[in-house]
């Protein structure tokens, strides 16, 4: 990386630590009812690394998008980590934007009143689109912006992004001149797990003296990290619990159990069970305590829970998948064997949920997994894996015809299908001669027979 990317990156990183909101600054008169972008997420169609990908990043503006304003894409290049090198040169058909579900023309060069146009620096793996003259995206739009294959309006994309070689988490910034800004994440498979640190210290040591007992050696541990808010957490010692305690209003934990003898190798685990009564995944350590000393694990990342609203449903219907985590973190929501992962927000209770849409999916089995990504970059485990069947939607046949209520009659027309037709005859021809039909409308003149008289007026009314 060029030393100017690297005080960029660094200066990014700044102010994600001052503002907890990832801000490019832009200093121009709209600079000063900036605001962070809502309901922020991209979806890619391949989470695999190095593989060529779709995106639809979806978000909810606060200021408008007026003439002559940017609407700047830009994806992590941490050591170009995105290759935007397919897009360039710029084939319009590539993108899709539509604010509030209107479609919005993308040009190559502004005429008369036109949409917008797009650029791409392939080197900053930047997008970038700009409002033509007349043109003004109202304040509190929701922005659905396709780039690749996906893209349909005006004509069928055919180049995509290439995902980044190494499995890990990605930043996708909003920026731009209309200024707003925020950030999402994707992550590409494989990624790399959860980052703990060991660290061991003394403890005021046992008892002792001279009664000749023998007082057994021990030590203690201390477990900390991040949770749900008020989340049930217990640690397990050999597979037996061992501890418990509730994580703050936070979802951060701190935990010790003590008087463990020592001198032995334990295998460690800690769960966490949310306000929903979902359980995580146990993560489990295997660790020696030593004597008249503190092992600390810390760095805990609890996996995020995971729940289904049904195990089954037709292709076409949405499923529900939602948990818990660790609050106003990204959740990354994978779909297997589609690879299709969505980023999307816990809320500030730690609660999070997408809603799949089984439109474009062939009937089938599929699993589905979920993690965290930290503000800092740091990400847990996965939660469990949960599998769900999309069935075929049955074709359900039209319902007969009700019959005709007695004393009620619709002319010559006795199937009731608007036209006198054949079916109609057919069923004059069945009650011929009958007496006191015991489809009574057969009688169309209800003289009590069917005969010559009723063909007659059937033949007057005749359609088809």
């Amino acid at each position: 990386m060029k030393n100017g990317k690297l005080a960029k990156a660094f200066f990014i990183f700044i102010i994600v630590a001052l503002a907890g909101q990832c801000s490019v600054p832009f200093f121009d008169s709209k600079n000063i009812k900036a605001a962070p972008v809502s309901n922020i997420s991209d979806t890619i169609s391949d989470s695999r690394s190095g593989i060529s990908a779709n995106h639809l990043i979806a978000f909810r503006t606060v200021s408008s998008i007026d003439p002559t304003d940017t609407v700047v894409i830009k994806f992590d290049d941490t050591g170009n980590a995105f290759d935007l090198s397919q897009l360039n040169p710029v084939s319009i058909t590539d993108y899709d934007l539509s604010a509030d579900g209107i479609d919005y023309d993308i040009v190559g060069v502004c005429v008369d009143n036109d949409d917008l146009t797009v650029s791409v620096n392939d080197i900053e793996d930047e997008i970038t689109f700009t409002a033509c003259a007349g043109n003004t995206i109202a304040v509190n739009s929701d922005i659905r912006i396709e780039i690749g294959t996906n893209a349909v309006f005006g004509g069928l994309g055919a180049n995509q992004i290439r995902n980044p070689s190494a499995g890990n988490s990605y930043f996708i910034d909003i920026a731009g001149t209309f200024g707003d800004t925020g950030r999402t994440v994707i992550i590409t498979l494989p990624s790399s797990g959860t980052s703990v640190s060991i660290t061991i210290g003394s403890t005021s040591p046992g008892g002792g003296g001279g009664s000749g007992i023998i007082i057994p050696r021990t030590g203690n541990l201390k477990m900390t990290g991040k949770a749900y808010p008020n989340a049930f957490m217990t640690i397990l010692k050999d597979g037996q619990a061992a501890g418990t305690q509730t994580a703050d209003n936070s979802g951060n934990f701190e935990m010790t159990i003590k008087s463990i003898p020592s001198n032995k190798i334990y295998s460690f685990g800690i769960f966490a069970q949310d306000d929903l009564g979902l359980l995580s995944p146990t993560l489990n350590y295997n660790l020696s305590i030593n004597a008249n000393q503190i092992t600390e694990i810390n760095n805990i990342y609890i996996p995020p829970t995971i729940a289904l609203s049904s195990n089954t449903i037709r292709r076409g219907d949405s499923l529900k998948i939602h948990g818990s985590s660790y609050p106003d973190s990204l959740i990354v929501n994978f779909i297997s064997p589609s690879f299709k992962a969505t980023s999307l927000n816990s809320d500030e209770n730690g609660h999070w949920a997408y809603f799949f849409n089984s439109t474009d999916y062939a009937a089938g089995e599929y699993f589905t997994k979920a993690k965290t990504i930290f503000i800092g970059g740091e990400q847990s485990e996965y939660s469990m894996e949960l599998s769900f069947d999309i069935t075929k939607k049955p074709i359900i046949p039209k319902p007969p015809d009700p019959p005709v209520p007695p004393g009620e009659c619709n002319g010559v027309d006795l199937n009731n299908d608007s036209k006198v037709d054949i079916l109609d005859f057919s069923i004059l021809m069945h009650y011929w001669k009958s007496k006191n039909p015991s489809n009574r409308c057969a009688d169309i003149n209800q003289d009590g027979i069917v005969d010559i008289y009723d063909f007659s007026i059937m033949m007057y009314y005749w359609t088809d």
